[in-house]
């Protein structure tokens, strides 16, 4: 299990259906940072959001700390652009309910 310092939801633009991915920093250097395979399963409890993939990773991660780092803002800035999507206004009732 992955702990994430900072985390945000990226949209993929991939065909008609929506692909999201989760941008974690997982620790306190610039290379500390991962983007999993794809979000398929959701769970939560109060303090923390926990992202399966479907590789069999998952992603323990702290409501709290849902946001930009700037680490994590190098990185995306160094993608192709992507949307950042906010968890609890977006993709919450979406994955928790797929």
């Amino acid at each position: 299990m992955y702990i994430a310092d900072n985390w945000v939801i990226v949209l993929i633009p991939e065909g008609t259906k929506p692909f999201y991915k989760l941008v974690a920093q997982v620790g306190e250097g610039l290379n500390d940072w991962r983007i999993n395979s794809g979000i398929s399963s959701v769970t939560e409890d109060e303090l923390h959001v926990y992202f399966h993939g479907p590789t069999g990773s998952t992603y323990k991660c702290a409501k709290a700390a849902e946001g930009l780092s700037r680490v994590l803002t190098n990185l995306l800035s160094s993608m192709p652009p992507v949307d950042v999507i906010l968890y609890e206004d977006i993709v919450k009732d979406y994955l928790l309910n797929a």
